[in-house]
């Protein structure tokens, strides 16, 4: 991860932001003892609903489940499940 000095985003923030985005790029921004990140709003909310997801009760273990039987090929359709197609 970049870091750059606030004085430094002021000037670029346009293209800073940019790259967030764009290029998925991540930056550390400095200012006297204090500091920030800059990444895109798409990584922002994906970092906070895999949080969401991870506080559920048992959540991992119920993914564990899940992968195991797609791994043995235990799925079922849309149709299986709620017989329409």
């Amino acid at each position: 991860m970049e870091t750059f000095l606030a004085d430094h985003v002021q000037q670029n923030l346009s293209n800073l932001v940019e790259n967030t985005n764009k290029k998925h790029e991540t930056f550390r921004i400095k200012h006297s003892n204090a500091s920030a990140i800059l990444l895109a709003e798409e990584e922002y909310d994906g970092l906070l609903e895999t949080l969401t997801l991870l506080s559920l009760l048992n959540f991992r273990e119920r993914l564990a489940i899940s992968v195991q039987q797609a791994k043995q090929q235990e799925v079922y359709t849309m149709e299986d499940i709620f017989g329409e197609t």
